[in-house]
């Protein structure tokens, strides 16, 4: 069932995997009802609904299988990994078809993923175009997890077929460089990132800092750390303050922050580029793009690994002094990529 004659409804379909697709993704949205204030946009996603702007449709899916992770998310499980994209893939067709008529009831005009490939298969099936937006592809992630394994090709050829169902592929910075062959279109976009906008001065009222003089290292890692690694890592350094997220906005943090301490992954690093915040990070493991992350990112700002032992001690100092002490990039990274996507997305729904 084709889209002629259908309200001009825009589906997001946002992987749950982390908050960095939904924040990306909230980015657009925000930029698409800017541009286009009458637009519908909904969204399907197993992250958080507040993520998203207010007004916003979430509605709750599964749909994607993601990765799974351990080790306060610094390590994959390639074979609970491998389980779960098994299992999807089994119920693809299921999925698709459930999802097609969503996207019929929705009246969709287009769908846009950030990255599940299953979207493409759904709007196949509803006579839909798809645009993709993303940084990786999941067939690239889980290429080393699979590890050759004897369904290996089957379901890679699976992912495949799901993003090769899409129109065009918004290539995010920060992630790999090959593996696109299987996109008829794919289009360079500059990074989506939460910038702030306030005063520094303004922010630190916020947060009681006006009158302190220590330097500011913001936790900038999804779900926290550990009090008891926190508690080890400021009674070894009494003279920085560590913030975490909660009192103002996170992007707001990143600006007044003189390092930020986190793993590695597009939202953290984004935020940090568009700040020009130094970036301590303990190394992952099993995370394919982080490898092209890092190199990208070290041309951006100064960024140091941390070792996974001296992290979870909370031995933070003798490594936070030596990132204070590299030089600044002098690097300006553009993040008007929300603003890209969105007319990238109107003009496509005017041509549709």
């Amino acid at each position: 069932m084709g889209s002629q004659g259908f309200s001009q409804t825009v589906v997001f379909y946002v992987s749950g995997h982390g908050y960095g697709h939904a924040v990306r993704m909230a980015h657009v949205i925000r930029r698409l009802r800017e541009l286009d204030p009458g637009r519908r946009v909904a969204v399907r996603t197993e992250a958080p609904g507040w993520l998203f702007p207010s007004g916003v449709d979430v509605r709750a899916a599964e749909f994607d299988s993601g990765a799974v992770e351990r080790c306060a998310a610094l390590r994959i499980d390639a074979r609970a990994t491998g389980g779960r994209l098994r299992a999807l893939i089994r119920n693809r067709a299921e999925i698709a078809a459930r999802e097609a008529a969503f996207l019929c009831m929705e009246r969709a005009a287009l769908v846009v993923a950030d990255v599940p490939f299953l979207a493409g298969e759904a709007a196949a099936a509803a006579g839909v175009p798809c645009i993709a937006i993303g940084n990786f592809t999941w067939d690239w992630i889980y290429e080393p997890l699979l590890d050759g394994g004897q369904d290996s090709p089957e379901l890679l050829g699976a992912v495949r077929e799901g993003y090769g169902k899409m129109a065009r592929f918004l290539r995010l910075p920060f992630g790999q460089t090959e593996g696109f062959e299987i996109f008829p279109r794919v289009t360079d976009v500059p990074l989506v990132a939460s910038v702030s906008r306030r005063e520094t001065s303004e922010i630190l009222r916020d947060l009681g800092l006006t009158r302190d003089g220590r330097k500011r290292i913001l936790i900038g890692m999804r779900g926290g750390v550990p009090r008891s690694i926190l508690d080890r890592a400021a009674a070894a350094f009494p003279e920085v303050h560590f913030l975490e997220p909660g009192a103002v906005e996170f992007a707001d943090l990143v600006k007044v922050s003189d390092a930020v301490v986190s793993k590695l992954g597009y939202g953290i690093a984004a935020a940090c580029a568009a700040h020009a915040t130094p970036l301590l990070y303990p190394p992952r493991h099993g995370f394919r793009e982080d490898g092209v992350l890092e190199q990208q990112l070290r041309r951006c700002i100064p960024m140091r690994p941390i070792t996974e032992e001296r992290f979870l001690n909370g031995d933070w100092r003798s490594d936070l002094e030596a990132l204070a002490g590299m030089e600044p990039s002098e690097r300006q990274v553009p993040c008007d990529g929300d603003l890209v996507c969105a007319q990238i997305i109107r003009k496509t729904l005017n041509e549709s």
